[in-house]
């Protein structure tokens, strides 16, 4: 070998143990950890590069309860006919705010960078078997019907976001108050949604009501309703597009109803759907 080689050779040699030292890791090696805290398509492809493969990939997530009560542990697994190395799956309630606390086994781990036990994620780069199921608990109080979305990555750049779960909180004997003359409710399913979202709304008395959405900075995409409703329940499909006719793509949204004096916000996310250029 000519003393050229030799030296090339060297210096290949040192890089690779500061490398190693150092803990960096090549451009293209898959993550210890989720980089993302949602369930995030943009930012996905921004971090393993290329677009979330179509259909769930044979994986899909189920509770050992289609209910729950505050407090009461359930069991959620996450089906599939393959292995993964990655996954970020939490529930959150019906304004987005994640709920519950997870029990981590090995090889995973509560991602304190998003709220803790209540986010888990893989701890490590290794393939894990499916099925694999966690132990979930209730958050302490009741909080209404809780979605769990997850993400699932194969490796770079396979990854694949499942259908989400939803719960249910289980009735209780305690008979729930009367709606007075001012109260309003605003929820949408499914969330996160693809191709369309159902927005639910009510009032108790009629009266004017403006129904919009907007997106994470605030501005306003899409007027979904404006004008006089009645009094009950009301129903409106969004299909991601502004009112010009855009796809919106994937993204973090707010719907926000204005009646009768009061203002309802419920977070929407949206994933899985490329925005139109």
């Amino acid at each position: 070998m000519s003393p050229r080689s030799k030296c090339s050779t060297a210096i290949l040699s040192a890089l690779l143990i500061a490398r190693t030292l150092l803990g960096v890791t090549p451009a293209n090696a898959f993550s210890s950890s989720p980089l993302l805290c949602n369930v995030d398509s943009a930012t996905m492809q921004a971090n393993h590069g290329g677009p979330t493969n179509s259909g769930n990939g044979g994986f899909v997530l189920s509770s050992s309860s289609p209910t729950y009560t505050p407090g009461q542990t359930l069991t959620i697994t996450l089906n599939g006919v393959q292995p993964f190395k990655g996954i970020l799956l939490y529930a959150f309630d019906g304004v987005g705010i994640t709920q519950g606390t997870f029990q981590i086994p090995s090889g995973y781990q509560a991602m304190s960078s998003c709220g803790g036990a209540s986010t888990l994620g893989h701890a490590s780069p290794a393939f894990k078997p499916t099925p694999v199921s966690f132990t979930w608990t209730a958050p302490a109080t009741g909080s209404g019907s809780l979605t769990f979305a997850t993400l699932v990555c194969l490796d770079r750049p396979n990854w694949y976001v499942p259908a989400p779960l939803t719960i249910t909180e289980a009735a209780t004997d305690v008979a729930a108050p009367l709606p007075d003359a001012a109260q309003v409710t605003l929820s949408a399913a499914p969330n996160p949604f693809t191709e369309s979202a159902a927005i639910h709304y009510s009032t108790a008395s009629g009266g004017p009501v403006t129904l919009r959405i907007h997106d994470l900075s605030g501005r306003l995409v899409r007027t979904l309703a404006q004008g006089t409703d009645g009094p009950g329940s009301h129903r409106v499909t969004w299909n991601g597009c502004s009112d010009t006719g855009t796809d919106l793509g994937d993204g973090v949204f707010f719907v926000r109803l204005e009646t009768g004096g009061r203002t309802e916000v419920r977070k929407l996310l949206r994933v899985g759907r490329p925005a139109t250029p």
